[in-house]
């Protein structure tokens, strides 16, 4: 790695800048897809939920609609940018939302959900700058 790469030994902001791959996210919204259908499914043949089955499957083939069309449109070794991960990521949070505005709002378990965007983008955000 070249010496203006590195300062103080921590990667400038923009060797930062496309660590996560495209890949990595699609692998993730298929788990995602899999575990929405399962727990969709569970609610209402064993616990009797009544759940909306055809809106709720509309809402999972969103995000099964995203990982087509980003797998025909982008090589497969793509590495996003800061705002492409971040879109990505929005594009998700959207979806679980609206899942969980179909399924009962905050009193269901897929409320905690949620959660698990927002840690990932965390994980993923540049550090801080020091102003000091």
């Amino acid at each position: 790695m070249p010496q203006d790469a590195t300062q103080n030994g921590m990667l400038v902001a923009h060797d930062r800048s496309q660590w996560i791959r495209l890949q990595t996210l699609s692998a993730l919204r298929w788990v995602a897809v899999a575990g929405q259908l399962l727990a969709i499914s569970i609610a209402e043949s064993q616990f009797g939920i009544i759940v909306d089955v055809g809106l709720c499957t509309m809402a999972i083939g969103l995000a099964v609609a995203m990982n087509l069309v980003t797998f025909m449109i982008y090589p497969e070794n793509k590495r996003l940018t800061e705002i492409e991960a971040a879109l990505m990521l929005l594009f998700d949070l959207c979806q679980l939302g609206l899942l969980v505005a179909l399924t009962g709002g905050l009193h269901n378990p897929f409320a905690l959900l949620m959660h698990a965007s927002v840690q990932q983008s965390q994980q993923i955000a540049p550090a801080p700058v020091p102003t000091g």
